[in-house]
């Protein structure tokens, strides 16, 4: 039989990270399946962290999932109307649920907790879950009265090596792609550094804020280095998900000069981009897709990752003709 648990704001939080790093080690295949995610926020924008609670699933004593969650009022506060959704601390579009896989959870006991602990709560909002979450696989968006898609986050899949990825696409492609190249190394070594050593984490840290800050954000005052807050959000990912072996810091240099980088996040065989830096004074060679061929390359080299996903649907990342997810949004009745 299952305990069903709710921890409520930074106190309840702290009772169940071990627990859920735990869960997430063995379970998670997705940055979000991670406790560190909802921590960065609680910690760095607690105003966003007022109305969160986590609905918790034991058995034998064991978590078995976790559902992250937030009340969110309707209209004027004052009326009392409000619903519940996932926990949405993050600019990137996604949310999931944690569990073990497989599990058999009778969801509909478990909205009827939630519906105790919240008598006025009017719906749960599964927001921008993908078709591959927890909250879809182990059953909880099967309780939905209503679906629709939301966006198509991207992602690039090269599992069976680079010369197979790159058959995919037109010979026009290929050539210009050989010609960016060679207009690269005729200015200098083109060199790819993909840093998840926790001990030079912080180096490659200060080497991306530098190389965000260099373009239009930087101009604009939006680079994650002009906002401290911000720099903090990112640097609590920097010690957390690295002390784990999850986050890396790719950084395209020309000789010892940064022109391209991308902040990611790591999942299995797979890097979420969540940043992305690149030089304005070497837009002629088009840096950023550099550094996508490159680590194309790197990934087969170094068996580490096969898997590129933009996380989101930016228009920058098309020419690559990149597959893509579904994200939706599903509705579950509260009466």
């Amino acid at each position: 039989m299952t305990e069903i648990i709710i921890k409520h704001d930074l106190q309840g939080f702290n009772e169940i990270i071990e627990d859920w790093s735990q869960l997430s080690k063995n379970q998670g295949h997705h940055f979000t399946h991670s406790p560190f995610w909802y921590q960065a926020n609680i910690e760095h924008y607690p105003e966003h962290a007022t109305d969160c609670f986590f609905v918790c699933g034991y058995q034998d004593k064991i978590l078995t999932f976790v559902l992250p969650l937030e009340k969110k009022s309707i209209a004027n506060k004052n009326l009392g109307l409000y619903y519940l959704q996932l926990f949405y601390p993050n600019e990137m579009g996604v949310s999931d649920i944690t569990s073990s896989k497989g599990l058999n959870v009778d969801w509909a006991a478990v909205i009827k907790a939630i519906k105790k602990a919240f008598p006025l709560a009017i719906f749960l909002r599964l927001q921008n879950i993908l078709d591959d979450s927890h909250a879809n696989n182990n059953g909880l968006a099967a309780l939905s009265s209503y679906k629709k898609t939301s966006h198509k986050p991207c992602y690039l899949d090269f599992q069976n090596g680079y010369e197979a990825f790159l058959e995919q696409y037109s010979t026009k492609f290929k050539r210009n792609l050989r010609r960016l190249v060679k207009k690269a190394t005729a200015k200098g070594e083109l060199k790819l550094d993909c840093v998840s050593q926790a001990d030079h984490l912080d180096e490659a840290f200060t080497d991306f804020l530098d190389s965000e800050d260099s373009g239009w954000k930087g101009e604009a005052g939006s680079s994650v280095k002009k906002l401290e807050q911000l720099q903090k959000y990112y640097r609590h990912f920097v010690e957390t998900y690295g002390r784990i072996g999850e986050c890396q810091i790719n950084l395209l240099k020309l000789d010892d000069e940064v022109i391209a980088s991308q902040f990611c996040l790591k999942s299995k065989d797979t890097l979420y981009l969540l940043k992305i830096g690149f030089s304005d004074k070497h837009g002629d060679i088009s840096p950023g897709q550099l550094l996508i061929d490159q680590l194309v390359q790197k990934g087969e080299q170094t068996q580490q990752f096969s898997r590129i996903h933009f996380v989101t649907d930016y228009q920058w990342m098309y020419r690559w003709k990149p597959s893509a997810q579904n994200a939706f949004l599903a509705y579950i009745p509260m009466n």
